[in-house]
């Protein structure tokens, strides 16, 4: 007989329902992931703003720069090409 009652003992011990620790840890480990998954959101958007910031600022010298290289090309050339004339001006000035 005292074999019977423990086996009944386990028999009842797995048959009752969780206790209520068991269904708080399920609902913090999901707290958890929704508050990780929010912390990453925030993070990936920050990030990529940051990125995106930086980019638009970097495109923005990029074009500074380029149109900086245009205007002393153009002077150079401008003087280059005002040097010839003046060259072809001066050998006209001398025909008769």
């Amino acid at each position: 007989m005292i074999g019977g009652l423990g086996s009944a003992r386990k028999a009842s011990a797995t048959s009752e329902p969780p206790d209520s620790r068991a269904v708080r840890t399920r609902r913090s480990v999901s707290l958890k992931t929704v508050i990780a998954l929010a912390f990453l959101l925030i993070v990936l958007l920050s990030g990529s703003g940051l990125v995106w910031l930086n980019s638009r600022a970097a495109l923005d010298l990029l074009h500074r720069q380029v149109g900086h290289q245009f205007d002393i090309l153009a002077r150079g050339l401008s003087t280059h090409v005002a040097m010839q004339f003046g060259n072809a001006d001066s050998v006209l000035d001398t025909l008769p």
